[in-house]
């Protein structure tokens, strides 16, 4: 058992403009250009790279471009955004730019970047 994909946006407008629901949730993303017309979407491609778990990483960085959010299967780093690209490969300098800009984060001496007082050296 498989799965068929078809084209079958214009067939679907009749019936999504037929629904007596007065709400509709549109999660098609860039399908909605297709769909509804929506010519004014743009892609925006990002990328992320993830790192082993670590069950002691329990706070969500974002510094400039740069966001780090630990989850259960996983460190999620991020910090790429590329307007108009559609692409869905991966790029492998853009994850070792996640990586240095992660590298140069961490490897800064405490100073304004610092989150408390404390972390300053100001406690």
């Amino acid at each position: 058992m498989g799965v068929v994909f078809c084209n079958a946006a214009s067939r679907l407008q009749p019936q999504i403009a037929a629904l007596p629901e007065s709400w509709l949730v549109n999660c098609t993303g860039l399908g909605s250009a297709t769909l509804f017309g929506a010519n004014e979407l743009v892609p925006i491609k990002g990328q992320l790279t993830m790192l082993p778990p670590d069950p002691h990483l329990r706070y969500t960085l974002s510094a400039g471009s740069l966001y780090l959010h630990p989850r259960s299967e996983g460190i999620l780093l991020g910090g790429t955004y590329s307007h108009g690209d559609a692409t869905t490969s991966f790029d492998t300098e853009a994850e070792k730019r996640i990586l240095a800009g992660f590298a140069e984060l961490y490897a800064l001496p405490p100073g304004p970047r610092s989150a408390t007082p404390a972390a300053r050296g100001q406690a």
